[in-house]
């Protein structure tokens, strides 16, 4: 939790190169998008790095973000403790979309579903959201639920486990509860 990255060998866990300090705590794996990895602080501040050197590429400040970001194409998705949901160019930070308003903060990373993504919030919004323009598709909600894990992808259904055991199962085109 330190706020840095470090590149290890393989062979015996030494320390071969450590990132410059990102801010903030680095609560999830970082996420590899082509040569760049994709850093999220606690101190609201999504990182780029060049995989190779962990040398900065570009930093995207906003709310603190608990869960690791998500490929999709050539964008990362990630939503923050402030409800926000942003996607950026992997290659250099640059917004694609982002969804601001939502009450409820966001600490699963979001779930692609073919060209869509799943965002499971933490007050039990499934939210399906186009991933190329962030358009609203469907939107369901679980009273009580508080999502904190991705929903996991099993052929055309999600299945989504709240923190308190529950267990959901919908369909991964509209949301709908499969009985």
């Amino acid at each position: 939790h330190g706020g840095f990255v470090r590149a290890l060998a393989l062979a015996d866990g030494s320390v071969r190169r450590t990132s410059e300090h990102l801010g903030g705590a680095v609560f999830a794996a970082p996420t590899l998008a082509g040569e760049v990895l994709v850093v999220a602080t606690t101190a609201g501040a999504v990182h780029g790095l060049q995989a190779a050197t962990l040398a900065p590429l570009w930093r995207k400040a906003g709310a603190p973000v608990f869960a690791q970001p998500v490929v999709h194409e050539d964008a990362v998705i990630y939503g923050d403790v402030s409800g926000a949901v942003h996607a950026v160019s992997h290659d250099d930070g640059a917004g694609r979309w982002s969804i601001v308003g939502s009450a409820a903060p966001v600490y699963a990373p979001v779930a692609v579903v073919g060209a869509n993504v799943c965002v499971a919030d933490d007050r039990g919004g499934l939210v399906f959201r186009d991933a190329t323009s962030g358009a609203l598709k469907h939107r369901r909600s679980v009273p009580g639920a508080k999502f904190f894990k991705a929903p996991a992808l099993v052929s055309d259904t999600l299945v989504a486990v709240s923190t308190d055991g529950r267990v959901f199962v919908v369909s991964a085109t509209d949301g709908a509860p499969i009985a």
